[in-house]
């Protein structure tokens, strides 16, 4: 089980490539645990399907049909491709 303490937004694009992502795990100590995407697009979702982002989580946020807001929960897992996972979170608001 995992405590998310801190989540940083970033600016758009704000790891363009592989090397900008180890840069950032470096600055926080290599502690990661996943990324989120407002209205993931293909493209964005290619810079975290990839070998660093095996294991972390990823949620995917949108606005539903009465404007609230809409968690998805994923996993990043590998089977001859990235894919993502869909995971269970449990809520403490």
């Amino acid at each position: 089980m995992f405590f998310v303490e801190k989540i940083i937004p970033s600016q758009k694009g704000f790891y363009s490539s592989q090397q900008k992502y180890f840069e950032l795990r470096e600055k926080f100590d290599d502690r990661i645990l996943g990324f989120y995407s407002f209205q993931p697009t293909e493209a964005k979702l290619k810079k975290i399907l990839a070998p660093h982002g095996y294991g972390k989580i990823f949620f995917s946020l949108d606005r539903d049909r009465s404007n609230q807001l809409d968690i998805k929960p994923f996993v990043i897992e590998y089977d001859q491709k990235f894919f993502l996972l869909p995971i269970g979170i449990k809520s403490t608001w």
